[in-house]
């Protein structure tokens, strides 16, 4: 009974941790057909797409059969680093999710990119605008993606971290409405580091790790 417990405690928890407003997050496998995972690396020289997404909002307690919660996002500044090992770089526009390719259009130029060195291979200084009107999600249960169409292309061994970081002023409110209804926010609120989620993207592995894994098979072949 015990065991249940932490381990209902330690789910808990980690859903606690990925409550998050604005994420960023991989789109499809790489150009070679992987995945980017642990257990599914990304091959030297081979890219992947990600994109911004803000998450749906599930909170429901409290709201009327027939209604959709969600967040309202009414600025968004954040910037974004890319760790060593792979290279960051902005595509053409290209269209994914659910959104209509004229919706695309618009939120591509509303949600522009700013580096002040002009070097984009390691982040931007600035992904963000103020929205107007406010943009929330289309339908109940769905992500609104924000931002999309940049590449990583991996260069190195080792994890990938994509780090976002506030750059400015971003406003957000949780809000309840009935289908077919304009969007009523709850009382703006400033963003924090805490609603940005991070990105770690798996790569060939390190040669440290290789060479383990090779004197581990060996040990278990000579004691067999």
């Amino acid at each position: 009974m015990k065991k249940v417990l932490v381990l209902m405690l330690v789910l808990g928890m980690a859903a606690f941790a990925n409550a998050t407003v604005v994420d960023v997050v991989k789109v499809g496998p790489g150009s070679a057909g992987h995945a980017g995972t642990s257990t599914d690396p990304l091959d030297i020289g081979e890219t992947i797409m990600i994109k911004l997404v803000m998450n749906f909002n599930a909170t429901t307690a409290g709201v009327p059969t027939g209604t959709k919660a969600g967040y309202l996002l009414s600025s968004l500044n954040v910037s974004m680093s890319v760790s060593s090992g792979a290279t960051l770089a902005p595509g053409t526009m290209t269209s994914y999710g659910l959104l209509p390719d004229w919706q695309k259009s618009s939120r591509w130029s509303l949600f522009g990119l700013v580096d002040s060195d002009e070097d984009w291979t390691d982040g931007f200084d600035k992904i963000g605008a103020a929205a107007n009107p406010a943009i929330y999600p289309l339908s109940a249960g769905a992500i609104t993606d924000l931002f999309w169409d940049l590449k990583i292309t991996c260069t190195g061994p080792g994890p990938v971290t994509i780090d976002l970081g506030l750059a400015g002023p971003s406003d957000y409110a949780p809000w309840r409405t009935s289908n077919n209804q304009s969007p009523v926010p709850a009382p703006w609120a400033a963003m924090t580091d805490a609603d940005l989620g991070d990105l770690i993207i798996h790569q060939v592995p390190e040669p440290m790790t290789i060479a383990l894994l090779g004197l581990g098979g060996l040990l278990l072949r000579r004691r067999r």
